[in-house]
């Protein structure tokens, strides 16, 4: 689940490669293309892990501390507040 985000900003990198490879040989209409699926399957979701720990755990920490918030779920609520106070004020 918190790996999820890390899934979904890598599988461009990925597939847009195995995609060029599969179109360049003519394997998209062939057996070739459901291992492509599976090996970009199981890639993204082998990066997935040390892309959450590595970025965005570290990315996560520093906006909480740049928006006040110290504890899990104090940034997200924090920038809220933030929000809806500049709408309030018309910007």
């Amino acid at each position: 689940g918190d790996a999820s985000y890390a899934i979904y900003l890598l599988h461009a990198l990925v597939v847009l490669p195995i995609l060029f490879v599969l179109r360049k040989f003519g394997w998209l209409d062939s057996g070739y293309a459901f291992a492509g699926a599976a090996l970009t399957y199981l890639a993204v979701v082998a990066m997935s892990f040390p892309v959450y720990a590595r970025f965005e755990v570290p990315a996560r920490r520093r906006l909480a501390a740049a928006f006040g918030g110290a504890r899990r779920g104090d940034a997200g609520s924090e920038l809220a507040r933030r929000a809806r106070a500049v709408q309030r004020a018309g910007g």
